[in-house]
């Protein structure tokens, strides 16, 4: 068995034709001697630590992410296990100082780039990648005689989704939703890209482009702002031909007040790493509806409260005292008097009234009677009402307005 350590993984073969003398062709510029994978690469990504074996002088442990028993390897001489223990964890440590250099780079681009970090989003684009067709493959590619195994990256803003990736095609189907916030609907952009997927080099872009999202609007964007939320469906072309099909869903908010759009940063954040954090732990689902990100780097991940996620908690059955109380949990500060009122204020009538289908009629129920009282003074829905015989209206209990 023989093993090279790459800087990003660690690769396992076998000799294919026997050789006497297979040693001295191993790394000559020109050798017939041939190799065969063994297994698939063992990424420095997924390692966690080389250790030596105790009790045998020859013998080393690789501990992985993934696998519940390290993998055991057995060398020829004990220095030469000395020298693989301390070549894969230096590997190791190299390649996650890296790793760190690149996302710190990555947070300062983002933080110089990013148009959105005052202003709120206004809308909710839940896109759909459903295929590509005709994806030509690299020059490379070509020359290795291997096939593609496409996947999109699709960024909008700050935040960047992609798909799996899909083996041996030039037409992958992937049909993979993904979610975006939208700030400026006339000025935002959406960026695709497409990769070949590779498991012993880098990832190949094999098609790119970039459009501004009023360009693929079914209709003009003063038209598109007075109609209700609508999908269509748009074919995209990249810059090499090819092309990629996606679904769009813009679901516009309520207009508001402009003093109500503005976010209401907490005083500070708790670290994941912080003691009140147990993987083991169940997690709260609403956590994710109280704030929306802002941004989700490595290390760090900044998220806004507004009136739009305050919304989005309530009406997942999140309660204000719910809300208060989760916040107040994860701060590593006490939650300000300014922040309680804003979530009161926004909450005060989310989630209030339901409209229930009953025997093909549609009801509005609600357990405030303060509310219902309003709504039947209302003039439009006065309108809508039908009374019937068979409903008696009770403005003291649960009621319910047919319409």
């Amino acid at each position: 068995l023989l093993a090279f350590l790459f800087n990003d993984f660690l690769l396992f073969s076998t000799i294919k034709t026997s050789s006497n003398n297979w040693q001295s062709q191993l790394f000559e510029p020109k050798s017939n001697l041939q190799l065969k994978l063994y297994r698939l690469p063992l990424l420095l990504t997924d390692i966690v630590v080389a250790n030596e074996i105790l009790n045998d002088q020859l013998s080393f442990s690789i501990t992985t992410k993934f696998y519940e028993k390290p993998l055991i390897l057995k060398t020829q001489q004990t220095n030469l296990r000395t020298l693989w223990v301390r070549a894969i964890n230096n590997a190791l440590e190299e390649y996650q100082a890296a790793e760190k250099l690149i996302l710190t780079d990555k947070a300062l681009f983002s933080i110089t780039d990013h148009e959105h970090d005052s202003k709120s989003a206004v809308a909710d684009l839940i896109l759909v990648v459903l295929e590509a067709r005709d994806l030509i493959p690299s020059t490379t590619t070509l020359e290795r005689h291997h096939s593609l195994n496409p996947y999109c990256e699709i960024t909008i803003g700050s935040l960047t989704l992609k798909t799996p990736f899909i083996k041996r095609t030039n037409n992958p189907k992937w049909n993979t939703s993904m979610q975006f916030f939208l700030y400026d609907i006339a000025k935002d952009i959406i960026h695709i890209n497409i990769f070949d997927n590779e498991f012993f080099s880098p990832n190949e872009n094999i098609g790119y482009t970039s459009i501004h999202l009023i360009d693929i609007l079914p209709c003009s964007l003063d038209t598109f702002l007075t109609q209700p939320s609508q999908t269509f469906t748009q074919t995209i072309y990249l810059n090499n031909g090819a092309s990629v099909v996606i679904k769009c869903t813009i679901q516009k908010y309520d207009v508001i007040q402009e003093d109500a759009k503005k976010f209401i940063p907490l005083a500070a954040s708790r670290r994941l790493d912080d003691p009140v954090y147990d993987e083991d732990d169940d997690f709260d689902p609403s956590v994710g509806a109280i704030v929306e990100p802002a941004s989700r780097l490595g290390y760090i991940q900044e998220y806004r409260l507004s009136v739009y996620s305050l919304y989005a908690a309530v009406s997942v059955g999140s309660q204000t005292n719910d809300i208060i109380e989760t916040l107040q949990k994860l701060s590593s500060t006490a939650i300000s008097n300014m922040i309680i009122e804003f979530i009161n204020l926004c909450t005060l009538n989310y989630g209030k009234v339901k409209l229930v289908l009953k025997h093909n009629q549609y009801f509005v129920e609600s357990a405030c009677h303060n509310i219902l009282k309003n709504l039947l003074h209302d003039s439009q829905i006065q309108e809508c009402r039908l009374i019937t015989r068979k409903i008696n209206i009770d403005i003291n209990s649960n009621v319910s307005v047919q319409q």
